[in-house]
């Protein structure tokens, strides 16, 4: 009787074996599955992270499709000539005379970004840059720096490259030449002879 009992359990064991074998086998082909998707999830860099109409991003090269990306932003020639598109944080008016109560006073330059006194733009409304002329804005920076910001809060991010704050900030903290800025902030807006796709949409 013990031999047939021992024999029916070595029966038993050889037969679940495969099963519990398959069953194994079966958990680590699942794992193997899941292991990839989890790691391409992992590795997959995040979509919508920057803005292909920012500086960098226009100069990265990666417009396999111009037409599914829409950069708008407007020229400084067209705040200047358009004040009623001016949103109503920014008062167009080229004067300033605090003094004076009947003076629709302008926005200066001066209460948006950081100069010191000794700054050209010391003193100016943003239209008052926006029309400097000649030398005393030899490298337009202060016409096209108005214009970004301008463009920032109207047609605003992400179909502009950059928000209000950004641009601000940008201008504040800068460490290269105006040259260099002013070329950054003129590549943003219509008539760009680099990103001629860039339409003013106002």
């Amino acid at each position: 009787m013990q031999d047939d009992a021992k024999k029916n359990e070595l029966e038993q064991d050889e037969t679940q074996a495969p099963k519990n074998k398959g069953l194994s086998r079966r958990r680590f082909t699942q794992a193997s599955m899941i292991a990839p998707v989890m790691m391409s999830i992992a590795s997959r860099p995040v979509l919508g992270q920057g803005n292909q109409c920012t500086t960098s991003g226009l100069e990265s090269g990666n417009h396999s499709g111009v037409d599914e990306v829409t950069c708008e932003g407007c020229s400084p020639g067209y705040w200047m000539n358009h004040p009623q598109s001016w949103p109503p944080q920014y008062n167009p008016d080229e004067n300033y005379d605090p003094t004076d109560p009947n003076q629709n006073n302008g926005t200066l330059f001066s209460q948006v970004f950081s100069i010191s006194n000794s700054s050209p733009y010391w003193g100016l409304t943003l239209m008052g840059v926006l029309k400097m002329t000649g030398n005393s804005d030899p490298h337009k920076l202060g016409f096209h720096t108005v214009a970004t910001l301008l463009n920032a809060a109207v047609i605003g991010y992400p179909t502009f490259g950059y928000t209000e704050s950004e641009v601000i900030n940008i201008y504040n903290n800068w460490t290269g030449t105006a040259e260099e800025l002013k070329i950054k902030f003129e590549n943003l807006h219509s008539g760009s002879t680099l990103y001629p796709w860039i339409t003013c949409p106002l």
